[in-house]
């Protein structure tokens, strides 16, 4: 379903709890196909069991959020028809569906796939200091430039363990397996470090190959991006106590942005990261769309700015494992409590410090 047609169905779909408190069984039926085809390609490898309860999950999620009267923010403003209020609908809808995600899934495959793609790249560092394998312009591995890349490699047949007796990933059998596909099934292939994990995942017996996140491109292309699922950093763990956690970590963090800057300042700096981070606009971009008031270095200062004053270092440091998803709920916290949309940049009366 193509990205328009998505955001035109969220859309009928809060005017009607707008107005009538309730869904429709027409527009109610459309936004779930459109969730459950999002599932399905983005979940690929997740059993059907799961995914059916990923999809319930994320349509009850999106209900409470438009029948919300204080976070409904995103849907109200953003119920006209144009392609920046598209944008944000989509990534919003998609926000909601990695949320929904967390809330669904057990913890220790979710760790020991994080583990897993931790040493996958430590080895293939390796096999490139060694000589025996190159990183591509693509930034994908292979045995010589120039070949084919491959997005999914089935090995049929075959089951690898790579555990030791203590559950611990066994490093030499998980670096002879690398090196085996290399030499035999990939010698004429390139394969990303992420394939390269899901396809451990598959035929091994240490992590799981459904807990790749959502891919952050448009639906418009997916059939193209089917088989591109990319381990996400805000997908790592699960369960309530975590949940909370996340929760209230990011709710801290607004609190202190919350002190720092007056109300007109803080939505003004908060709307510059939720370009540069929710939006992913460049500097030259944000500078645009604030009709140039501010050159890319202002720009880039006032971000920090943000950032320091979230003091992000008192709860994790880069490498914590759940530093994604707590940056992942804060910014959803900053969309809801201050309506941050991507049109109302470029007015002219916008604040600028």
């Amino acid at each position: 379903m193509k990205k328009g047609e998505v955001a035109e169905i969220l859309r009928k779909a809060f005017l009607q709890i707008n107005e009538y408190g309730k869904i429709d069984n027409q527009v109610g039926k459309k936004l779930f196909e459109a969730i459950s085809g999002a599932v399905q390609i983005s979940y690929t490898t997740l059993e059907s069991d799961i995914q059916k309860d990923l999809v319930n999950e994320t349509f009850l999620q999106i209900h409470n959020s438009m029948s919300s009267k204080t976070g409904n923010g995103v849907w109200l403003e953003n119920k006209e028809s144009n392609s920046d209020s598209d944008n944000i609908l989509i990534k919003y809808y998609y926000s909601i569906i990695r949320t929904a995600f967390y809330e669904i899934q057990p913890i220790d495959l979710q760790r020991e796939t994080i583990n897993l793609d931790s040493a996958i790249r430590n080895i293939l560092k390796n096999f490139i200091s060694e000589k025996y394998l190159i990183k591509n312009s693509r930034n994908e591995f292979c045995r010589k430039e120039g070949i084919t890349s491959i997005q999914h490699l089935e090995i049929k047949g075959y089951f690898f363990s790579i555990q030791n007796n203590n559950g611990t990933i066994n490093y030499k059998k998980l670096e002879t397996l690398i090196k085996s596909f290399f030499d035999n099934e990939l010698e004429k292939f390139a394969i990303s470090v992420f394939n390269l994990v899901r396809l451990i995942t598959e035929i091994s017996d240490y992590g799981n190959a459904g807990y790749f996140s959502i891919s952050e491109g448009t639906i418009d292309d997916d059939e193209e991006n089917k088989n591109e699922i990319l381990l996400s950093d805000t997908d790592k763990f699960n369960n309530p106590e975590f949940f909370a956690e996340v929760k209230s970590i990011a709710e801290q963090w607004f609190l202190r942005v919350e002190s720092v800057f007056e109300p007109e300042e803080l939505v003004f700096y908060a709307k510059l990261y939720f370009y540069k981070f929710g939006l992913s606009l460049t500097l030259e971009q944000i500078s645009e769309k604030l009709g140039n008031k501010l050159g890319k270095s202002s720009v880039d200062n006032y971000v920090k700015r943000f950032i320091r004053a979230m003091k992000i270092s008192n709860e994790a440091d880069i490498d914590n494992l759940e530093l994604g998803a707590y940056l992942d709920f804060f910014m959803r916290l900053l969309i809801e409590k201050l309506n941050l949309t991507e049109s109302d940049g470029g007015n002219s009366d916008e604040y600028v410090p």
